[in-house]
């Protein structure tokens, strides 16, 4: 069966769609990609991924350079900015309010003629809610809860509620939905109602897994290394408690921080290190995905310290988490649905703290500093539930078992 995935990103920006692809694609069937080409770098990345791959990616092409991408760079953005100022003057929706290049990815979706269309992102929800009224088989992955996804300072410039009638019709009339946790599927169900999504955890195969000799031999030997990374860094992302929980320590620890950078980004970064602990401090550019693991396995803790500012937030597992467990490091993450869920596994993989409770978090970390062996435990029981628990090998039957579902039932309503 042919299958479209609808994601108005990069490639490297989403992972979750490429994942899906090649598992799909294993599966035998035929299936496309439809994103975005829009930066230089994450083209080069996205050219990467693609090598050796069993499916095709096509996209709205933005880039700044070459005659033709660089003029729908500047349509592109001006459809959306003329939406933005509809929306904020008059109230009324457009496409284009979406995302930039909606209608070429609108287009790419409905010409692409699949048997089943699955939408990722808050772009791909306007695209297969499209097709849905035209009569197409769709789906939906709610990697994030989109009409959720803002904090209450932030709702009143972006389509909520047209965000909301969006996902209540996919949730009862696609084929089926996706999310990115239990707790998430179970509230989408509770406040939409129609079928209970499926969760589908954002983790990642077992041959990415830390390899021998990548890990750090005796970290008793040398200081407590931290990491964190992200798309971009900046503020909001929960490094504040960080840096203040860093200043009630006495002895130093090495925090890597892994993400891009603005000028303004840099500036916060600057007023945030604590007197005396720059040198500890230490920030890097984005690697290529297929580096991450690796990158990461370095370090001792891994850091998923999101604030629950709004429910998506709250109720999400961003894929930090699993990518630490996969490089076997310990995690320290906030209390949120999602978190707490992976906790509930095995809660040795490292310590759970609210949002905010700065001593909380400097006790964790002083506990770590102090005592090796709860760290080395800490680091053998998140490779143990990588391997057992959350892994793409396991997950990915999942998605599998959902798709089949819907073309056994297309299959069986044809021969009647």
């Amino acid at each position: 069966m042919k299958i479209a995935l609808v994601t108005g990103a990069s490639l490297s920006h989403n992972p979750r769609a490429v994942k899906e692809a090649d598992a799909l694609s294993a599966a035998g069937h035929d299936v496309v990609v439809i994103g975005s080409r829009a930066d230089e770098t994450q083209w080069k990345y996205d050219r990467g991924l693609t090598e050796k791959r069993n499916w095709r990616f096509v996209y709205a092409d933005y880039l700044p350079s070459g005659a033709r991408s660089r003029t729908n760079r500047f349509v592109y953005r001006l459809q959306h900015k003329i939406s933005r100022l509809i929306y904020r003057h008059l109230g009324y929706v457009t496409p284009h309010l979406y995302g930039y290049g909606v209608s070429k990815l609108r287009k790419l979706a409905r010409d692409a003629n699949a048997d089943l269309t699955i939408g990722h992102n808050e772009i791909g929800l306007y695209v297969v809610s499209r097709l849905l009224e035209s009569g197409r088989t769709v789906a939906f992955d709610f990697e994030d809860w989109h009409s959720e996804d803002f904090p209450p300072e932030a709702r009143h410039s972006r389509p909520v509620e047209a965000l909301k009638q969006l996902e209540r019709a996919i949730l009862n009339e696609a084929s089926y939905c996706t999310a990115a946790s239990e707790p998430m599927a179970a509230a989408l169900h509770q406040t939409y109602g129609g079928k209970k999504p499926k969760p589908v955890h954002n983790v990642f195969p077992l041959d990415q897994a830390c390899q021998p000799g990548n890990k750090r031999t005796s970290p008793a030997e040398k200081a407590l290394s931290l990491v964190w990374f992200s798309q971009t860094l900046g503020p909001g992302r929960g490094l504040e408690d960080v840096f203040l929980a860093l200043e009630g320590l006495e002895t130093p620890v090495h925090l890597h921080l892994l993400g891009q950078t603005s000028a303004g980004a840099q500036q916060w970064l600057s007023s945030q290190i604590p007197t005396g602990w720059k040198d500890y401090v230490h920030v890097y550019g984005l690697v290529a995905p297929w580096e991450l693991v690796p990158w990461v396995s370095q370090f001792d803790i891994g850091l998923a310290v999101d604030f629950p500012h709004c429910r998506n937030r709250d109720l999400t597992i961003t894929n930090k988490i699993f990518t630490y467990l996969l490089a076997e490091l310990a995690v320290i993450a906030t209390g949120t649905s999602g978190h707490r869920q992976v906790f509930s596994t095995d809660p040795r993989i490292g310590e759970l703290y609210s949002a905010g409770d700065i001593d909380s978090l400097r006790k964790i970390l002083l506990s770590f500093m102090k005592d090796k062996q709860k760290l080395l435990q800490a680091q053998r029981h998140a490779a143990l539930a990588a391997s057992k628990r959350y892994n793409w090998d396991r997950e990915s039957d999942n998605l599998l078992n959902v798709v089949e579902g819907v073309f056994r039932t297309a299959n069986s309503n044809g021969s009647r």
